[in-house]
């Protein structure tokens, strides 16, 4: 088969517009636009969800995961620095599946004023390594360069989640 052929054979033309309208009940237009050319503005910012923030403190931003180790339980002899690596990257994916989050979550812009209700380095190496500018996804493999540019990540989490997490913070 040619490229020709193949690139024929897309499921929506050139040109299409894509409309997903499934949450539109939930939020009130605030300015005219969603027909491809301008953008849509909404009068509430966050109809679905609660933001919460997950922070490393600045000191740890590029740090190695031997500094990171260190921080996380005092003790970062593991070998050499492979065996490290290895140790975070474990660490990070166990909890990750044991942190009290959806499945996914959408990653919005950052704010100070944002809960932070699990406070931990762990909880906030978890969100920042399995995140992308869009999305957090809980099975996602840890990628530890985030930690290189990223210092917070704020999620909108779904209500009933983020009403357990604001219960429990001591």
């Amino acid at each position: 088969m040619d490229f020709a052929a193949l690139a024929h054979n897309m499921s929506a033309p050139p040109k299409s517009v894509i409309k997903y309208e499934g949450l539109s009940g939930l939020v009130k237009r605030n300015l005219p636009g969603g027909t491809g050319v301008t953008s849509v503005g909404y009068k509430n910012s966050y109809p679905v969800g609660t933001p919460m923030r997950f922070s490393i403190p600045q000191s740890l931003l590029r740090a190695s995961p031997e500094e990171l180790l260190v921080a996380l339980e005092g003790d970062g002899r593991h070998g050499d620095s492979e065996s490290t690596l290895d140790e975070l990257t474990r660490r990070i994916a166990k909890h990750a599946r044991a942190i009290p989050l959806p499945e996914g979550c959408a990653v919005i812009p950052t704010q100070a004023a944002f809960p932070s209700p699990l406070p931990g380095l762990l909880d906030a190496l978890v969100v920042i390594t399995q995140s992308t500018n869009s999305v957090w996804l809980k099975s996602k493999s840890p990628l530890l360069s985030r930690l290189h540019t990223t210092q917070s990540v704020s999620l909108l989490i779904p209500d009933r989640y983020a009403n357990a997490l604001l219960r429990s913070k001591p």
